[in-house]
């Protein structure tokens, strides 16, 4: 079965050019998509041209999808420029303001342009951006390199990419984007923004913070201590890894997604006091039952996206009212069924059209059975090796 590739896309922009924002364009160029990019910092667009990542440097407002690729707390303020025009934030985007008003006057707004961004907390910036054609995103993937200059093309390979579809997304845009993000070698998966924000708090914002201060620890010890870190071994080095990436987008991340990140450093700080106690008891039974699950657990990991080998397309009719493809798609996301790909069949306007979904082919019964508790009828039109 081969991917659906967007319809009518060829030119995309990039605005922000650093680790993500640069294998983004990497990415794009690879698979012959004229990539445009723009950095507030014009050392880093300069690098980034240097490196690869874009075929041009400032604002293609012709584009027919743009990543946002700025820290969480710029991505309301960029948005809003490309969107209407509005600087909220003034001085720091007067330049892409003045780019924008430029390609306005000139007449070469794409009117259908679809618009996402990156960062790793989506419902503030949902809350803020209500437009058909933005959709939050966020790859879940990352590197310790730095910058234009660790940027890889295949960062995204296998990956998951969350997507945040509301009420108000239009359809065709999401399906469009969902297709490219898919070229680009990762999995779609849709979920709400606040459930996104949750669960990422778990198995990202957490670990990072865990990873940074057990990297401090060990520093601490090693000033009394030379010879520890020279006993560094795989697993310390695993662990710790994610500490080596950027600083400057963790704090905003954390603060913006506090009330997520202090309930699951409670939960952790209970299970390593228990763990503590444990030890102290010479408990080895219950040291053994906790270590032991936690090995049935993490070999029972997910299996990452580009290793499904069956897959199946379906298709559910859909009624023409909004909110509808968030409703199926965050649905699926909820319980964990990846979405390979995805398109849309307009039948008539009064009618509503054809939602059709590429799954693994072992999860059609449980979507089946999920979307018909919600009043969906999905049903089987091809199934086969990918």
């Amino acid at each position: 079965m081969t991917d659906v590739n967007p319809v009518g896309i060829t030119r995309v922009q990039i605005v922000g050019l650093g680790l993500i924002g640069a294998s983004i364009g990497l990415a794009t160029r690879q698979l012959g998509y004229y990539v445009t990019g723009y950095d507030i910092n014009s050392g880093i667009a300069e690098v980034a041209a240097k490196r690869g990542a874009v075929d041009s440097i400032g604002l293609d407002m012709t584009a027919d999808v743009v990543f946002i690729a700025v820290p969480v707390s710029g991505v309301v303020g960029v948005a809003k420029v490309l969107l209407t025009g509005e600087n909220p934030v003034n001085g720091e985007l007067s330049e892409l303001t003045e780019m924008r008003k430029v390609a306005e006057a000139a007449g070469v707004c794409n009117p259908e342009q679809i618009i996402t961004d990156v960062a790793g907390i989506k419902s503030g910036v949902m809350q803020e951006i209500r437009h058909p054609r933005f959709i939050g995103g966020h790859p879940m993937a990352g590197s310790e390199r730095l910058g234009p200059l660790g940027a890889d093309e295949k960062l995204f390979y296998a990956a998951t990419w969350v997507l945040t579809p509301t009420k108000d997304t239009d359809s065709k845009s999401f399906a469009i984007l969902s297709s490219l993000i898919r070229q680009l070698g990762a999995e779609a998966v849709a979920l709400e923004p606040d459930r996104h924000d949750e669960l990422v708090a778990t198995v990202s914002h957490v670990p990072h913070t865990v990873a940074a201060n057990l990297m401090l620890l060990a520093q601490e010890q090693s000033f009394r201590e030379a010879a520890l870190l020279r006993l560094a071994a795989g697993g310390f080095r695993d662990m710790t890894r994610i500490s080596a990436g950027d600083p400057l987008i963790w704090p905003e991340v954390l603060i913006d997604n506090k009330a997520a990140v202090v309930n699951t450093l409670e939960q952790l700080e209970k299970k390593l006091s228990k763990m503590r106690s444990m030890i102290e008891e010479g408990d080895r039974e219950g040291i053994y039952n906790i270590l032991k699950e936690a090995q049935g657990a993490r070999r029972n990991l997910p299996q990452r996206a580009n290793d499904a080998k069956n897959l199946a397309e379906v298709a559910v009719n859909i009624p023409d009212r909004p909110g509808v493809l968030a409703e199926i798609t965050t649905s699926l996301g909820r319980a964990a069924i990846n979405l390979y790909n995805l398109e849309i069949l307009h039948v008539a306007e009064e009618a509503g059209g054809v939602l059709v979904m590429v799954i693994d082919a072992d999860d059609f019964s449980k979507a089946k059975n999920l979307l018909s508790e919600k009043n969906y009828q999905l049903y089987l039109r091809y199934s086969g090796d990918k």
